[in-house]
């Protein structure tokens, strides 16, 4: 995911990625889809992505001493995601969805691990 975040006159472009699959990202696995909530409610039953973790390698130091300037040339520092929490299957989650006695909330846990 591309975000241009303008400060002043200038404009930077930062790199944003989510540690998770997103729109199907995962096209690989048909049987797995990434949640984050999945609620019954008055208007009907709906399972969607609304929790994110979202990180950026595009950081750098800055040449004095300051790191977390916009990275220019190649003392990029890589931050990588390594590891996610997984999310429940279809059926590990009760007929009554969330929140249940399984799963007390109605988001989801979400958790990455991440390498510099």
């Amino acid at each position: 995911m591309d975000n241009d975040v303008g400060i002043g006159d200038k404009g930077m472009k930062w790199d944003f990625h989510s540690a998770y699959p997103l729109d199907d990202e995962n096209g690989d696995d048909e049987n797995y889809h990434f949640y984050t909530t999945w609620k019954t409610r008055k208007d009907g039953t709906k399972r969607r992505v609304i929790d994110y973790i979202f990180y950026s390698s595009a950081r750098s130091n800055d040449g004095n001493g300051r790191r977390g300037a916009l990275v220019t040339g190649a003392d990029e520092v890589g931050l990588s995601c390594t590891h996610t929490l997984s999310v429940p299957k279809d059926e590990e989650v009760e007929a009554t969805r969330f929140p249940g006695l399984r799963y007390p909330s109605d988001h989801l846990l979400i958790a990455a691990k991440f390498e510099i």
